[in-house]
Formats: C-alpha cells, sequence, structure tokens
C-alpha cells in the first residue's frame, strides 16, 4: 500500500468572490484533503485594514448531491486542525507589497494521515464534490484584484485491500449569537458516534471562557450526564492535553499597535521590527490582541504607520479561533467515541455570561 498525493486543483486562479466546485473524480481511498489558498496583498496593507485569507473563506463543505458530508468555514477548519494534529496548518503570512499570502487547512478522514482504518471511499458516492465559498477583499490596502489562486490536493492509500470501518465526518452543528445570560440549550443530532465536540467564541480581545462560564452534553433527559464543568476547566484541560500553538505574521504597523492572533489564551508575543532606528516593545496582551509600541528616538508613542515600519511577529498561545474541545477519553480509541446513535436525545447546555456569536463544530464517525 503506497501513499500519494493527486492533484484535484492546481494553481487555479480565482475571481475575487465566488464558490468554486472541485470534483473528486478518483477511485481510492482518501485519508485527506488539503485545500490551499494564496492571494497578493495589494499595496502593504495596515494592521487596521487588512484582513486574512482564511477570514474570507466563509464555507468549505463536502457534498454528495444534497447530502453533507463535511462543512465549516476556513478558520474552523484550521483550529480542528490544531486539536487532530498537534500544530497549526502551514502558513506564509506576509502582509507586505511584492509578497504572496498562503494559508491552508485539511479535511482529515482519519485520526492521523495514513490512518488504514478510517478513510473516505469516493466509490460509495455517487457524485462527491469539494465545495469552497469565499469573497476575498480587493482594492488598496487589501488583495490585488484576481490575485487568488487554489490548490486542492487528496492524500490517497494507493493498492488498498484492507476493510474500511468509515470516516471521520466533521461539520458546523449550531452558529448563534447568544445572549448575555441565561442557558441556551442545543439539540445535537443522535445519527453517529461523536468523536468530539468543538466550541467556538471567536470575539477579539475576550475569551470563551467570558462567553458561556460552563458546559453539560447529557442525554435522554440528564438520565446520562457525560460532562458538566466550568469553560475554564475544559480550557486548562486543553493546554495540557494539546499544548501551545505558534503563528508567525509579517506586516506593516498601524496607528492603533493592535496585532491579531489565531490563539486565544496568548503566553508569549514577539515582535522584530525591521526599520532602522526603531525598536518595538509588547506593550499589553488581551487574549488573542497584541498591543506593540514603538520606542524612537528616546519616545514612546503608538507603532507608527509609516510604510517602511515592518514587523515581524510571533505568537505562542493556546484556544485557536476561541475555541475548547470536548472529548470523552482518548481520541484515538473508537471505545471512547460518544455512542449518540444509541440515545433517543443528546443535548449541550451552555451557561452564558456574554452575547457573543457561538459556533458549535463536531466530528463524528461515519459507517455507509
Amino acid at each position: 500500500m503506497q501513499r500519494r498525493k493527486v492533484y484535484l486543483e492546481h494553481a487555479k486562479t480565482l475571481s475575487d468572490s465566488a464558490t468554486v466546485t472541485v470534483d473528486i473524480d478518483i477511485i481510492t481511498p482518501i485519508s485527506r484533503l488539503a485545500i490551499d489558498i494564496k492571494a497578493e496583498p495589494d499595496g502593504t496593507p495596515s494592521a487596521t485594514t487588512v484582513s486574512d485569507i482564511a477570514s474570507q473563506v466563509s464555507k468549505i463543505e463536502l457534498l454528495d448531491g444534497s447530502r453533507v458530508l463535511a462543512s465549516m468555514s476556513m478558520k474552523e477548519w484550521q483550529a480542528l486542525n490544531f486539536f487532530e494534529m498537534g500544530k497549526y496548518p502551514f502558513q506564509d503570512v506576509h502582509m507586505v507589497d511584492g509578497e504572496t499570502i498562503e494559508e491552508r487547512c485539511y479535511i482529515n478522514f482519519g485520526r492521523h494521515l495514513g490512518d488504514i482504518e478510517y478513510l473516505f471511499d469516493p466509490m460509495k458516492y455517487k457524485n462527491p464534490q469539494l465545495k469552497i465559498t469565499y469573497a476575498l477583499t480587493v482594492g488598496a490596502n487589501d488583495f490585488a484584484e484576481g490575485s487568488g489562486r487554489l490548490t486542492v490536493s487528496a492524500y490517497t492509500m494507493d493498492n488498498f485491500s484492507g476493510v474500511i470501518n468509515g470516516f471521520l465526518m466533521a461539520k458546523r452543528q449550531f452558529t448563534k449569537t447568544l445572549a448575555a445570560s441565561g442557558h441556551e440549550v442545543i439539540d445535537l443530532p443522535c445519527d453517529y458516534p461523536y468523536r468530539l465536540l468543538m466550541l467556538c467564541a471567536p470575539k477579539v480581545a475576550v475569551g470563551v471562557q467570558e462567553t458561556f462560564s460552563s458546559v453539560k452534553l447529557s442525554a435522554d433527559a440528564d438520565k446520562i450526564v457525560m460532562i458538566d464543568e466550568d469553560t475554564a476547566d475544559i480550557l486548562e484541560a486543553n493546554k495540557s492535553d494539546y499544548g501551545q500553538g505558534n503563528q508567525i505574521v509579517e506586516r506593516i504597523s498601524a496607528a492603533s499597535g493592535y496585532f491579531d492572533s489565531d490563539f486565544w489564551e496568548l503566553m508569549q508575543v514577539g515582535c522584530l521590527e525591521e526599520a532602522s532606528g526603531h525598536l518595538a516593545f509588547v506593550y499589553a496582551i488581551d487574549q488573542n490582541r497584541a498591543t506593540i509600541y514603538d520606542n524612537t528616538l528616546n519616545t514612546t508613542a503608538a507603532v507608527s504607520g509609516a510604510l517602511d515600519t515592518l514587523a515581524k511577529i510571533t505568537f505562542q498561545g493556546y484556544s485557536p479561533y476561541g475555541s475548547v474541545l470536548l472529548s470523552m477519553g482518548d481520541l484515538n480509541d473508537e471505545k471512547d467515541f460518544i455512542p449518540a446513535q444509541s440515545f433517543g436525545s443528546l443535548k449541550l447546555d451552555l451557561t452564558l455570561a456574554a452575547a457573543n456569536a457561538v459556533y458549535v463544530v463536531s466530528q463524528q464517525l461515519v459507517r455507509d
């Protein structure tokens, strides 16, 4: 058995906004799909105006006709990838004129790349397709018009002769801006076993525990209570179980001095300002936001917005996309998956603390 990388699209030129459909026109089992998007800055974007690529990709989904086999935003896929792989997917973020910004995410069908037990078999489906919905902001200080490029790769298992025991299906189950107090009770489908749930509250400079203070997961009218914990405790357990994430960005400083990371619960921020005669230092950190000042000629002021004031920022933190991960044990052991198909109901109960948006993502084991 051999693992092989197959291009389904290679450096496809993108319009500035669209939904792109990619046919899954191969017959061998697939361990992973990789989605890679590049675009070029138009001019030199400032920290107050530019958006990264992933925040402008609203949906990446795998469909078979009307059936949804996977679906969420690129930011959510990247956060899930961190928990799955122990590291953030590849990024090359140079928000500078003449450079190329590149971001990637993965749809993993197994517990790891090359998992011979869990694979997606396209031959079991009539018309499997990947659909990517995006809208790149173009113009001065954003992305150059028509500069987007898309590459989609499938990592296949050639000459596979074993038994496929299903594939991992990840999708967003719930989206809502919550109330500032009370409870939000979410009914989850009882169709397939759950490997994990990921709860995201990506409000800038606000921790996930500040949006909902506790989490309860129960089945059959609380006959079975699987999780009943404070969000802060879940977050601390995640830190121990999955470790820190790292991110490096290079960009022009802005008058506000704000630099936002994909990781909340930032523990360390480093800054190298590349203009001579400048000394940058981290003034404050609030969740995913670092405030960086520039000491120039013995004066302390907000970081200059001058186009030649280029800074390379290194972030280290936890909670990708303001998220916490819920599971019942070993993510690699099917015996620890939540057997939702044996329940009459499965409910997620969030105790609310602030009126922010929340996304609930599930990953389930599907056997067709």
